[in-house]
């Protein structure tokens, strides 16, 4: 009897606790355009000097799937991002100051949807021999 009720008073605790979270993630800041846009803007400078190695590493990282059939490629995964990076999740109450801060990563889902190109099957037909068979071809310029 005394099992169920620590047992009791171990759920009413988490309860309790979960329901604190909920109301505390109420108060969700999102950034601006302008912060979005110039975050992006320092993103890209960034990427773009980074060699073939830690790019491949990122794109492990992040991405999770990749589906794709002969007319779109859908591109889906999570960017990680840490509550140690300054990016709050939920505010953070004036008694958790002494708590040991827990660093938990919060996914940020994507999914991004490419139009492939046409397939290219026809070839340009450049030369003949007198049988008919090709003897020279080139492929179709991309549009």
């Amino acid at each position: 009897m005394a099992d169920l009720k620590t047992r009791r008073a171990v759920l009413e605790r988490q309860v309790g606790i979960l329901e604190s979270h909920k109301q505390s993630t109420d108060d969700v800041l999102v950034p601006s355009k302008d912060q979005i846009e110039r975050f992006s803007e320092q993103a890209k400078l960034l990427l773009f000097d980074l060699s073939f190695t830690p790019k491949q590493r990122i794109i492990r990282k992040v991405v999770d799937t990749v589906i794709s059939d002969q007319k779109i490629m859908r591109v889906r995964g999570y960017l990680p991002i840490k509550e140690a990076q300054n990016v709050k999740f939920r505010s953070e109450g004036r008694e958790l100051h002494h708590a040991t801060p827990t660093y938990e990563p919060i996914d940020f889902p994507f999914q991004y949807n490419f139009k492939l190109p046409d397939p290219r099957k026809a070839r340009i037909k450049l030369e003949r021999d007198a049988l008919g068979r090709i003897i020279h071809s080139n492929s179709p310029e991309m549009s």
